[in-house]
C-alpha cells in the first residue's frame, strides 16, 4: 500500500494513544520468490494485548531484525510499546507506532514526493538542454573547420 492510500485509510479515523504488551513474536525471513512469485519479506509481527484485546502489530517500523533470535532478544514477551489504536480499522492497521498520527505522517510522505518531483524534472530538463546545446556548439565548430 502506498503513502496516498495509507493516508486515505487513516484520514478522519478516530484513534487514541495506548500501549501494546507483547505476548509472542513471529519472523519470516526474506524470500527470493519462485517462478512468477515476487520476493517477500522480511516480516516481523507481534501478538499482544491492547486494552484487554488480543491484537497483531507489524514490528518492522519498531525494530529491523536480521533473524528470529535477534527479534526475540530485542522484543521479548512482556515488552510494552507505546502505540495508537484505531478502533474502527481492521487487522494490523488498527495498531500504529506513536511517531505522529498515521494520516498526517503518510500525507507528509506523499506531499514530500509530490513537491520534489517538479524541481527534479526541471533540473533534468535543464541538464539535457545544456548538454544538447554543448553538443550542437561542438558540432557547429567542427563543421566550420571542415568547410
Amino acid at each position: 500500500m502506498n503513502s496516498s492510500a495509507r493516508a486515505e485509510l487513516y484520514t478522519g479515523a478516530p484513534y487514541h494513544a495506548t500501549t501494546f504488551r507483547v505476548i509472542s513474536v513471529q519472523y519470516t525471513p526474506l524470500s527470493a520468490g519462485a517462478g512468477d512469485m515476487a520476493p517477500t519479506g522480511p516480516i516481523a509481527t507481534a501478538v499482544g494485548i491492547v486494552e484487554g484485546q488480543k491484537e497483531t502489530m507489524d514490528l518492522l517500523p519498531y525494530v529491523f531484525p536480521s533473524d528470529r533470535e535477534e527479534l526475540m532478544q530485542r522484543v521479548p514477551p512482556g515488552t510494552v510499546i507505546p502505540v495508537y489504536l484505531f478502533p474502527t480499522l481492521d487487522g494490523v492497521n488498527r495498531i500504529q507506532l506513536i511517531r505522529g498520527p498515521a494520516a498526517q505522517r503518510y500525507q507528509r510522505q506523499s506531499t514530500w514526493a509530490t513537491t520534489r518531483a517538479l524541481p527534479v524534472v526541471a533540473l533534468l530538463g535543464l541538464l539535457t538542454l545544456i548538454l544538447s546545446l554543448t553538443r550542437y556548439s561542438l558540432w557547429r565548430s567542427a563543421m566550420r573547420r571542415l568547410g
